[in-house]
């Protein structure tokens, strides 16, 4: 009998939503750039163009990578994969497979990282700059939102 993906799936329609959100979530530079406005020197033509070009190319790269997992596995090797992106650079090129992903995987999350603390950061500077902003303690406050604004923009 042939494996099916829906095979023990859920009924329930909140667990299509939060799926639905997880993905939207890798779509998430949209969002990151509208923090970065100010920052653009013409944010009217920069804005729409990074956001289009950042979508297509995390749409084409996720596109590619579900092709390559079909081209790779068989349907049930899909469904009993805990980790498809490693087992694929491994039957792909071995060890050094495995390595690349491994290593695309930290750069990911560094820069990820990396655009959490940039945004949040400039967030916390523009609400200094127009006062609305804690004054007496600002430099304590402004690490220590920042450190945790990061905490929570990691744990997503």
């Amino acid at each position: 009998k042939a494996a099916s993906a829906f095979e023990n799936a859920s009924t329930n329609p909140a667990d299509y939503g939060l799926a639905f959100y997880f993905c939207a979530y890798t779509f998430q530079s949209w969002n990151s750039l509208n923090f970065m406005t100010e920052e653009l020197k013409s944010p009217t033509t920069t804005l729409p163009r990074g956001g289009m070009l950042g979508v297509t190319a995390v749409t084409i790269s996720y596109l590619l990578a579900n092709v390559s997992y079909l081209m790779l596995f068989s349907v049930t090797g899909i469904i009993e994969s805990k980790t498809i992106a490693m087992e694929s650079g491994y039957l792909a090129f071995g060890r050094v497979g495995e390595l690349i992903m491994c290593f695309g995987l930290l750069v990911s999350i560094l820069g990820c990282f990396g655009g959490g603390m940039l945004c949040i950061s400039r967030n916390i500077q523009s609400t200094a700059e127009d006062g609305l902003f804690l004054s007496g303690w600002r430099e304590l406050v402004q690490l220590s939102t920042l450190l945790f604004l990061q905490f929570l923009h990691w744990g997503q």
